[in-house]
């Protein structure tokens, strides 16, 4: 479940801030619980009701460069198959992609493909 979808499951909004989200819910309700099995945030710190999330970082995510700068198109939690994939269906589609790369959470690239123009 995403934040999202658990705001819209409890009718409770988060406030955010600079990276952090925040939010209060009771603590030991299925409410409360739920936080720590979000898909997309992960609890950083709580203080009675109020909880604290930070975004959680995917395994790997796919940036297209189509002259203006690198722009991020898709994630991956685990594994390199489905993006190396998704990269080269990208990079051999005529859609005004010059290159495409795979970025890891850490900031390392693992894949970077471009066309090259003679």
């Amino acid at each position: 479940m995403t934040l999202q979808e658990w705001s819209d499951k409890y009718g409770i909004q988060p406030a955010t801030g600079t990276g952090a989200v925040t939010l209060a819910t009771t603590v030991g309700t299925l409410a409360h619980r739920e936080l720590y099995t979000l898909n997309d945030y992960k609890v950083g710190d709580v203080a009675g009701p109020v909880v604290w999330l930070v975004p959680v970082k995917p395994a790997y995510r796919l940036e297209v460069n189509t002259g203006g700068g690198w722009t991020q198109t898709a994630s991956a939690e685990t594994g390199l198959v489905g993006l190396i994939q998704l990269a080269t269906d990208t990079l051999r589609a005529d859609n005004g992609v010059l290159a495409v790369r795979i970025v890891d959470k850490d900031g390392g690239i693992r894949l970077h493909l471009g066309l090259l123009e003679i």
